[in-house]
């Protein structure tokens, strides 16, 4: 059987300027112009790699709970979880400090480097780990709301998802 249809042939002049629906169609991007596009989104962190940098944070309350899982075992089930999503660590923060009341040093010094430089946000064991108190809990959403990641390596939650964000919510509850 025959097509009784015209081949399609190629446009003989360019697109821009050329009437549509919605008004005339802009000029098209070169493929120059789309991979400057693709650089400057991979130039975000500051060293030029498409690797996330993030700063990590481990915490026991007490000397005595350096038993169950201790910093350095929080730090390698960091460490893994960062691996594993193809994440760098420039830095770990660690403390033997509660979390129920405010003005931990360290925490102060950790939140004070991610505004320094331009990290992708902060990973952490356990959403208990974090914050205890609605201080701390308040700052880390706020944080949350200009743009900063937070992961937590058990459960890999993370305020990426909105299923993420609203378990970090009710363990944050829970946690106070």
């Amino acid at each position: 059987m025959f097509s009784t249809r015209r081949p399609c042939r190629q446009r003989e002049r360019p697109l821009d300027g050329i009437p549509s629906r919605s008004g005339t169609f802009s000029k098209i991007r070169s493929t120059e112009a789309l991979s400057d596009i693709k650089n400057k989104i991979m130039k975000e962190n500051t060293n030029g790699s498409s690797v996330k940098e993030f700063l990590a944070y481990v915490r026991v309350s007490s000397k005595d709970q350096s038993r169950g899982t201790s910093l350095d075992e929080q730090k390698s089930y960091v460490e893994r979880y960062a691996h594993g999503k193809g994440y760098r660590i420039a830095k770990f923060y660690g403390e033997t400090e509660s979390a129920s009341k405010t003005g931990r040093q360290i925490f102060d010094d950790m939140i004070k480097e991610l505004h320094k430089k331009s990290y992708a946000g902060i990973i952490f064991h356990k959403v208990d780990r974090s914050a205890r108190n609605p201080r701390d809990q308040a700052l880390l959403y706020e944080l949350m709301l200009q743009g900063y990641e937070l992961h937590f390596s058990d459960g890999g939650l993370s305020t990426t998802e909105p299923q993420g964000r609203n378990m970090i919510y009710m363990l944050w509850g829970m946690a106070s």
